[in-house]
């Protein structure tokens, strides 16, 4: 597996070091997830841009949530295969 390489300030390193001594990740609520997967879903299938981009911030918005991170932007660029 490739990682980020190990920082050399010493306040990176010890975030650096907490975050590679994780073991396990939790996972937000399953139903939360699977309603916001499907809804990706379904604006994809609908296939107007517009509604998955939506629909996928809201996913990041929620994700960002649960992991107290901040949430970036998110933009869909098109909708399905493209050429």
């Amino acid at each position: 597996m490739i990682t980020d390489p190990v920082p050399r300030a010493a306040a990176k390193r010890a975030d650096y070091d907490r975050s590679d001594a994780l073991v396990a990740m939790p996972l937000p609520p399953a139903p939360t997830i699977r309603a916001l997967g499907e809804a990706i879903t379904a604006a994809m299938a609908a296939g107007e841009a517009a509604p998955v981009g939506e629909t996928s911030a809201a996913l990041l918005g929620t994700l960002a949530e649960f992991y107290k991170c901040p949430c970036h932007p998110c933009a869909c660029w098109a909708c399905g295969p493209t050429r």
